[in-house]
């Protein structure tokens, strides 16, 4: 299920680095609505046998307009739509709406320097129809990455655009893990996707791979690199509606991954 909030700034700008203040902002709300479930949720999240944990929620931002100088966005306009995605309605966006009854306001930042929002509308997204070949458009970077060796220290290799043979198989794993835990059907030997970004949109643009850093400004401060650009995805719609409901890739709980279906856009 999809939450869509109208959002109105009491502030003039945000950083554009803004993903990890407001997954926090995000938190907050929650342990507004209860403690319990937003600190399992922040501290362990829904895990699988293996020991592998995801937090089976995301977010994404639509600014309504805004001019971009250097690393600030400054809002031209004020209204700013707020998507918020989980297949757990009853426990995470029940508990996020109540939250929000206790306290419209987000603050997204650090202490001294945030970007006040204020929240003027609720309102629930109907159910799409899935199909087994459709055509998104990214709300926020999707983080697809796996592990490597380099100069025989562990490190992390991020994806891009042309590795989509080796994308597909990572992105495939990732939502048969997490349509297990949202339903407990292991679709293991029978499902699969295959994501295909959009080239023509990719030769228009200089760049369309976008580093982002999680923690800013800490010493647990982590940079990942996402891709932004429109995708199809065809397979198993099991498996896309997962996607849909939770963010494609890694890193969803963080506000990357989130995709809207390009006819919602019509």
């Amino acid at each position: 299920m999809r939450l869509k909030f109208t959002l109105r700034s009491a502030s003039k700008s945000i950083n554009a680095n803004f993903y990890y203040h407001l997954s926090s902002a995000i938190y907050e709300m929650l342990k507004m609505g209860s403690p319990e479930f937003s600190q399992f949720l922040h501290n362990k999240g829904y895990q699988l046998e293996t020991g592998k944990n995801y937090k089976l929620f995301s977010f994404g931002v639509e600014f309504s307009k805004i001019k971009v100088v250097k690393d600030i966005f400054y809002f031209e306009d004020p209204t700013t739509t707020l998507y918020i995605s989980s297949p757990k309605a009853e426990e995470f966006l029940t508990t996020f709406v109540t939250g929000t009854l206790q306290k419209s306001i987000f603050k997204v930042g650090t202490i001294d320097r945030y970007t006040t929002f204020i929240i003027e509308e609720i309102a629930g997204l109907g159910e799409p129809e899935f199909s087994d070949s459709m055509d998104f458009r990214l709300l926020a970077p999707m983080v697809i990455s796996k592990p490597v060796e380099y100069h025989g220290k562990q490190s992390t290799h991020f994806l891009r655009p042309d590795e989509e043979e080796e994308a597909s198989r990572i992105l495939t794993q990732n939502l048969l893990n997490k349509h297990l835990l949202i339903t407990g059907e292991d679709l293991s030997c029978e499902a699969s996707v295959c994501i295909s970004w959009d080239k023509e949109y990719i030769k228009k643009r200089e760049r369309v791979t976008k580093k982002i850093t999680i923690n800013p400004n800490s010493p647990k401060a982590t940079d990942v690199i996402g891709i932004l650009a429109p995708f199809n995805i065809s397979g198993d719609k099991r498996l896309i509606k997962t996607g849909y409901d939770c963010g494609f890739g890694n890193k969803n709980s963080m506000g990357f991954g989130l995709a809207k279906i390009k006819e919602e856009d019509k």
